[in-house]
């Protein structure tokens, strides 16, 4: 029966896996909580340019016709702007949430 302790560099070894491991799943949860998916909703008579931040922080233009909306991935905190004017602000509790852009 060997009763000797493992050599230093097995445990070394293993505890840098546990440290990698516990950085993934760290790291997961951090880019997870930067997101929000939001259906954007158009209710006036006309198309309009929607200006957005999308979840990498990128800015970028969606066009939504009359009547329609679009499902969007964006960045928390990131503004929503029609016209140049903000109309929302978006957070965490707007996840999977229609949010109206235009009546």
């Amino acid at each position: 029966m060997n009763t000797e302790p493992a050599p230093p560099n097995r445990r070394v070894r293993f505890f840098c896996i546990c440290i990698l491991l516990f950085g993934l799943l760290a790291a997961n949860s951090a880019f997870c909580a930067d997101a929000v998916n939001v259906l954007l909703k158009n209710n006036s008579s006309g198309g309009i340019e929607v200006e957005l931040l999308d979840q990498y922080g990128g800015n970028f233009t969606a066009s939504i016709d009359a009547g329609m909306s679009t499902n969007q991935t964006l960045k928390v905190n990131s503004e929503i702007k029609v016209g140049g004017a903000a109309v929302h602000v978006v957070t965490t509790e707007d996840e999977g949430k229609e949010i109206v852009v235009a009546n």
